[in-house]
Order: C-alpha cells, then structure tokens, then sequence
C-alpha cells in the first residue's frame, strides 16, 4: 500500500511516496522464521494486527523455502535467504541469527528486523515504524 504526502517548504512543493509492508509479507516471514528455528511442523499463523490466522501448507528445510499462503492464494519460493512472494511479486532477503532476524522487503522497499520466541515472533517494519506480533501454530 503506497501513501501520498504533499510536502511545502519555501522555494519547491514535491510529493513524497512511502510503502510499508502488507500483512501477507510480514505473516510470510513470520511463517519461515518460526519454521527454520524450530524442528517443530507449525502449519498456520495468527496475526495479531489483523485478528486471524492464516494457513500455510509446504516446507521450510536444508536451506530452501517451497510454501503455499492459503489466504493470499500466492506461492512463496526460493532459499532461505532470499525467496519470491508470487502475490506481491516482490523479492524478501532474509538473515537468521539464532533467534533474530533481519531482511529487506523488495516489493515495499523498507527493512525490517525481528525476534522468535518459541512460537511467538515479533517483526519490526521501518516503513511503518510499528511492531507487528504473530503465533505460529
């Protein structure tokens, strides 16, 4: 989702564009790094911005990511660390530390970064400057 911004200072009027992350990214991520930090088969995940869960069916292991988002009806493909979101179209870069992670969102072009608690994840976006929660179940 794009947001325009009209700005004004004394000599130039511009328009200013800003993106932040959709709710199917985030909820993607959440999904794969939940997965690969646990040996543990998880098939959906809750979204506490949005109020519900989304299932996901496919693997997240040896390095790869192969994931169907029932909700989106999209394709999620590729490595661990650099996979395609099919219904965005976008790239995702993924790096996992133990139980942080940090990656950059190609479709909206922001940065994000989180932490895996068991089930729990939490996902920084800097677009929108907001902390998003999730369950993986």
């Amino acid at each position: 989702m794009l947001y325009r911004c009209w700005w004004r200072s004394e000599d130039n009027l511009g328009l200013a564009w800003w993106a932040k992350m959709i709710p199917e990214v985030r909820r993607a991520i959440a999904f794969i790094v939940a997965r690969a930090n646990s040996p543990q088969r998880r098939s959906a995940v809750y979204d506490y911005s949005v109020g519900g869960y989304t299932h996901f069916s496919g693997t997240v292991r040896d390095g790869a990511v192969s994931l169907f988002d029932h909700s989106a009806g999209a394709h999620i493909q590729g490595s661990l660390h650099q996979f395609h979101h099919y219904g965005t179209g976008g790239q995702i870069q993924l790096v996992i530390r133990g139980n942080q992670f940090q990656g950059f969102d190609f479709s909206s072009g922001n940065h994000f970064q989180g932490t895996v608690r068991r089930q729990n994840v939490q996902l920084y976006d800097f677009g929108s400057g907001s902390f998003f929660q999730f369950l993986v179940t």
